[in-house]
């Protein structure tokens, strides 16, 4: 049964992962106009991008402990 939590544990961790990944990678823009060149980056998105880093890299880590015990 642990050996389940901590597959899907690690599953979930991988997940929010990509899912930060793409969120960081969505809120940052940029247009490009000859030699003169525009971005803008959208903060919020960018502090969900980082809440679910850390929530994929606390779910890896207790994903891999449980793992490791059993």
């Amino acid at each position: 049964m642990k050996k389940i939590i901590g597959v899907v544990l690690i599953v979930a961790g991988l997940v929010l992962l990509y899912t930060g990944y793409n969120k960081y990678e969505e809120s940052t823009g940029s247009l490009s106009i000859g030699e003169l060149e525009l971005s803008s980056t959208d903060k919020e998105g960018r502090n969900m991008a980082f809440v679910m880093f850390g929530g994929a890299f606390i779910s890896l880590f207790a994903g891999g402990m449980i793992l490791k015990k059993s």
